[in-house]
């Protein structure tokens, strides 16, 4: 890391243009914007050495006659230029112009409901392109969006969820300066879970068959259990089941599984109904009547 004092000094060598009594190397713009073309230049005409050394980072070292320059195309950091002749080490300080964008506003509500639209709004300076990042659970999903502007979002898992806006300037590519982040953490609230259920009791006759229906919401999954039978079935949110009356009551029951994993259940009752003698034909009635002699 290279201190503020000494970036000044050799601020003052690059602008007076030597460092020693017989090496001049300077560049044309000491300040350029990144990604810019600048030309080193250099002059030891007054020394007695005919070849210097030009070392420029990120390349190899030149060999270079008493007076020349170089095209060189600048970077996002701050780079130190040198040429070295005989004994003699001169250089130059370019300190490229990064153009820094800023997230100026980025607002939403940091609690939606599951599956409710959510509107996000942004605005930032100086920046080319945003990309926002959505995370829904294991889900990551990336939109490349407009350097302002609004947008609709949902999410289809409950629990705290991220979401993450990159602001891109124009040099970007070249500094991860360029790049602004800003992270909202939402919070997504599972529906309700809502069974319902016209009828949870239903009478037969033995071996005559009922229907229970269900209509459930606001859940993962539903399953159906049978105790009496030790059996489990996967069932759909809308759905009936068909059963047969017997000679002993049995009971079922409904479960549904919420989106934060939260169970409910409903029971169901299927009771054997017996014969009623109030409905019994009057041909019948004669079985109960004792026989006179």
């Amino acid at each position: 890391m290279i201190s503020e004092a000494t970036r000044d000094e050799l601020r003052d060598f690059a602008q007076a243009g030597r460092l020693g009594s017989a090496v001049y190397i300077w560049c044309d713009d000491s300040c350029p914007d990144a990604g810019e073309e600048i030309y080193v230049q250099w002059d030891f005409s007054a020394s007695a050495e005919e070849v210097g050394v030009l070392q420029i980072p990120g390349l190899d070292c030149i060999t270079v006659p008493s007076v020349g320059r170089h095209k060189i195309r600048i970077g996002g950091e701050t780079i130190t230029i040198s040429l070295a002749v005989g004994d003699q080490l001169c250089e130059t300080l370019v300190e490229p112009r990064v153009i820094i964008p800023r997230i100026i506003g980025f607002r939403c509500s940091n609690r939606v409901d599951m599956g409710v639209p959510l509107r996000l709004a942004w605005s930032t300076v100086d920046a080319e392109s945003c990309v926002l990042f959505v995370r829904d659970g294991e889900r990551l999903v990336e939109r490349v969006l407009g350097p302002a502007g609004d947008i609709q979002i949902s999410f289809n898992n409950a629990g705290p969820q991220d979401v993450q806006l990159k602001a891109f300037g124009r040099h970007s590519h070249l500094s991860e300066e360029a790049v602004a982040v800003e992270v909202v953490s939402i919070t997504v609230v599972p529906p309700p879970v809502v069974i319902e259920v016209p009828e949870k009791v239903k009478s037969a006759f033995i071996d005559e068959e009922v229907c229970f229906e269900w209509n459930v919401a606001g859940a993962s999954c539903v399953r159906l259990e049978a105790p009496v039978r030790s059996e489990v079935y996967p069932v759909s949110l809308a759905g009936h089941l068909q059963v047969q009356a017997g000679a002993e009551e049995e009971r079922f029951r409904l479960v549904a599984t919420g989106f934060n994993g939260t169970e409910h259940t409903v029971k169901l009752r299927l009771i054997p109904r017996l014969f009623d003698l109030h409905h019994v034909p009057d041909e019948l009635r004669l079985l109960n009547v004792l026989w006179e002699e």
